[in-house]
């Protein structure tokens, strides 16, 4: 007779757990005074507080429960509107700040639904193609940046890799808002390059998600 196995006694990382952090994260750009605003120049507190949401709203290996991402966007949804107002009042423009926030909602939105569809079907390539969305871009990104001199140079391999990436065009935003004619970004934010990355995420898990619940 087999020896069995002690029973696990491992607690699976609650989703609820993972928002309260990320709100906690989100909330903390508002907090900081003089110091934050002098170091973030012509940059945006909104965009800085979009950041924890992309990066956890999707993550691999928690425990789903139906579409937990509607608790992400309840959550962010009172802090960014906080936080536009803030950058609103620094001068910032308002324009690019609406554009800033469709963008963070888009990408919460379909990278959220891209991880419920997965799990539901037990879907085994989304952890890979969220890291690489995610994680991998940015990171690589920064690697060549850092080779060529810390920075990343237009029309450069490093440019495209980061524009693929919701954290990397958000922490663009964090850096720099730009002040061109708002009229223009509200287009940009849907059709920018991170945007449309997210799209196909949750095009791509919603076919596999289906072809897993046929078979």
């Amino acid at each position: 007779m087999s020896p069995t196995s002690p029973p696990s006694t491992a607690v699976p990382l609650s989703r609820t757990a993972i928002f309260l952090f990320a709100w906690v994260l989100s909330v903390l750009p508002l907090t900081v005074d003089g110091g934050l605003q002098a170091a973030l120049g012509d940059g945006s507190r909104l965009a800085l507080s979009w950041l924890p949401w992309i990066a956890f709203v999707g993550m691999p290996g928690a425990a789903t429960e139906g579409r937990d991402w509607l608790l992400a966007l309840g959550l962010c949804v009172p802090v960014t509107a906080v936080a536009l107002w803030v950058d609103q009042d620094a001068g910032l423009l308002a324009g690019r700040l609406h554009a800033t926030n469709l963008a963070g909602v888009v990408a919460l939105c379909t990278i959220g639904e891209s991880r419920y569809l997965a799990a539901r079907s037990d879907v085994p390539s989304y952890a890979p193609c969220w890291f690489v969305l995610v994680l991998g871009l940015p990171g690589l990104a920064t690697a060549l940046a850092w080779g060529a001199g810390g920075r990343l140079m237009e029309g450069t391999w490093a440019e495209l890799l980061a524009s693929l990436s919701p954290l990397s065009a958000m922490w663009r935003d964090v850096r720099q808002v730009d002040s061109s004619a708002s009229a223009e970004f509200l287009g940009a934010a849907l059709f920018c390059p991170s945007t449309l990355s997210c799209v196909v995420l949750v095009v791509v898990m919603a076919v596999l998600s289906r072809r897993g619940r046929a078979a």
